[in-house]
């Protein structure tokens, strides 16, 4: 028979989290660095390849274990994940059009100018990225 902890000892941390933890923090960062200016942007998809690899590694740690909670988390998370790293390389293939629009709307005023980097973007020569408002 165990006998309890004595209070102030350290509790055993289960084998899943260490990469569950590392995989929030990559996924944080990935957000964090999601939302700045281009190219360093694109910083993002490192960290979001790295959490992908701890999240999938942690999501097989937790398959075993009574946890279906934590399962269903890191599976949403997961998902989270890849949506963003194909959101990222989306934005890497269309580098050129994304940088003049950022560049465009940094030096917009009003917000009739950034409607109007808006629409330039959005209709360059009926080949825009984004949908035509209507």
């Amino acid at each position: 028979m165990t006998e309890p902890a004595p209070p102030g000892a350290a509790t055993p941390v289960p084998a899943a989290a260490r990469p569950v933890r590392l995989f929030s923090l990559c996924l944080i960062a990935a957000v964090v660095a999601s939302y700045q200016p281009l190219p360093w942007r694109f910083g993002a998809s490192v960290f979001l390849v790295v959490a992908i690899v701890y999240g999938t590694r942690s999501l097989l740690a937790l398959v075993g274990s009574a946890r279906p909670a934590q399962v269903a988390l890191v599976s949403c998370l997961l998902a989270l994940s890849v949506v963003l790293l194909l959101a990222q390389v989306a934005q890497l293939i269309a580098y050129p059009l994304f940088s003049e629009y950022q560049q465009c709307v940094d030096g917009a005023i009003t917000e009739r100018g950034r409607d109007a980097c808006e629409d330039r973007l959005t209709d360059l020569d009926g080949s825009g990225l984004l949908p035509a408002r209507g």
